[in-house]
Order: C-alpha cells, then structure tokens, then sequence
C-alpha cells in the first residue's frame, strides 16, 4: 500500500504573544431558522473577535472574509483552521484557492489537529449564544447588525472619542471623480445592509469620511494640493490612524451599527482593482486619479 506523504500538517506549538501575529477562524451554526452559519476571525494574541460575519460555508466566503480582515489589519504571521474549515482534500491539504490566497499574502496556514483554534474560538462563540439568547431576527441581515454590536463590545480604545473630532482630524485628497464614484459605492453598501440613504446624504458622508466638513467644502478645496495615497500604500500606523478617524465619522453619523462593514465593502480610500467574490461587482478603480 502506497502512501501520499507529500503533506505534513503543521501543529501550532508556538506561544503567541503579539497581536496580529496569529488568527483563528471558525464558524458555528446557530439556533435560527435555516442554520445560518457565523464565521468567526480571532487575535490568538489578544482573544478579541476581529470578524465575525453571517456567512456561507463555502470556500470563497472564507477567502473572501480573510482578505477584508488583512486589508484592514494588516497580515498575521498565521492563520489557525480546522481541517473542515481548511476545505482539505483527502489527502489532508488545504484546498488550492485558500493556499494561493495565504502565498499571495506571505501567511502561514496552520492546520489545527491539536484543537488550538476551538480553544481561542469557543468562549467567543458562548458568550455570541448568549447575547443572541432568546431574539429574533426577520432577516439575515439585522442578525448580522447585531452580531456586528457584540463584536464591538470586545474594542477597546479603537474608537476616538465623537466628541472630540475637531481635536482628531485629517484631510484625504481625492479626486472628484473618485469622490462621486466613492458616493456611489457608499450608497450601495448601505442599501445592503439596509440603510437607505440619499445620494445627497452620500455625498456628505463621502465627504465627511475624507476629513472635509460637507460636500460644498469639499468642491472648495485647493486644486493644487497633490492627492493622497490610497489605504493601501499607507504605512501601518498611518492606515490605522486613517481607519480609525474614519470608524469615528462613521460612529458621529449614527452609523457605528454597520461601521466595521461598510468600511471593509466600501472600501472608501482604498484600491478598488480587486473585490471580494460576495460583493458587488463595482467598476475596477485602482488609482486615485486627478480628474
């Protein structure tokens, strides 16, 4: 009898000790009609939820999930999964399109035999089960928003202070294009997590997200002033400061419910060349151009 060796899985023996520098990813299903399933992201180092989405079990959702997360975070050195959650073959590997997404990132996938990643993920998912206890939920959609609060409930100092925004503010220089391509995207998004809004309101919001007061002090700006870089191309620190002050304008504008999740869709300040499989289909729109 001939055997496949090719593959060892890697057992996460290491202590974590830093933030970012190790996640675990799970998923439960819950006591709702259909068996809607959570897919759940943690910090090893902190035990603190990073994601946790109303999700479908499928190998797209799962890369889909963990590309949001990077972009906003930043990469860990590994990620932990349980062989299900891996999608391995019969040979025990994990499946091609979460090996390509980890190479392409420079991550470590760590198949969990040893049950590591259940240790970091069940507290979180009883403390979820309780918060859930006895509600009800007339769509997909509302379950996720309040998941989306209990998620909220475990961030500590990421949020500044709304009542002191004129004290943490920025400008980011973009384009008007890109701005009224921006409001569009907002729209969108918002609409699909069910919040109407109107395009003007877009376009305040749009405004307000990049530092500017209202949309009309936008159209007042300097002309000559060069454009910002994309959230992308910003160093770590300078992307966080970014990302927090604009969770802030988020929260000011009574949107701190969906603030996590718009940002990650929208994608406001970022490149815009490549989307997730579960979102919309937007324009590809990589620069910040001058038109």
């Amino acid at each position: 009898m001939k055997f496949d060796l090719r593959f060892k899985p890697m057992n996460p023996t290491r202590r974590v000790t830093r933030p970012n520098e190790a996640w675990a990813a799970d998923f439960m299903a819950l006591d709702f009609p259909d068996r809607p399933s959570v897919m759940l992201v943690a910090d090893v180092g902190t035990r603190r939820p990073l994601s946790a989405t109303v999700s479908v079990v499928v190998v797209q959702d799962i890369i889909a999930t963990l590309e949001r997360r990077v972009r906003r975070s930043g990469r860990p050195d590994e990620i932990w999964m349980e062989g299900n959650l891996a999608y391995n073959s019969p040979l025990g590997d994990f499946h091609p399109a979460v090996r390509s997404w980890a190479k392409q990132h420079r991550i470590r996938l760590t198949h969990d035999p040893m049950l590591r990643t259940s240790r970091v993920s069940d507290r979180l998912f009883r403390e979820l089960t309780a918060f859930l206890h006895d509600k009800q939920f007339p769509t997909l959609i509302e379950l996720g928003q309040d998941i989306e609060r209990w998620r909220q409930s475990y961030t500590v100092a990421a949020i500044p202070n709304v009542n002191q925004q004129e004290e943490y503010t920025m400008i980011i220089m973009m384009s008007e294009r890109r701005m009224k391509q921006m409001t569009k995207r907002l729209h969108k998004v918002l609409r699909g997590v069910g919040v109407e809004l109107k395009h003007s309101a877009c376009l305040e919001l749009a405004a307000r997200l990049c530092g500017f007061k209202d949309w009309y002090t936008y159209l007042r700006r300097d002309p000559e002033k060069p454009l910002s870089l994309l959230d992308e191309e910003l160093p770590d620190e300078d992307f966080a400061a970014r990302d927090a002050f604009q969770m802030a304008v988020l929260h000011a504008a009574g949107l701190g419910e969906v603030a996590r999740e718009l940002l990650d869709r929208a994608n406001p300040t970022g490149s815009w060349a490549r989307q997730s499989t579960e979102e919309p289909a937007w324009e590809a729109t990589a620069g910040n151009d001058p038109l």
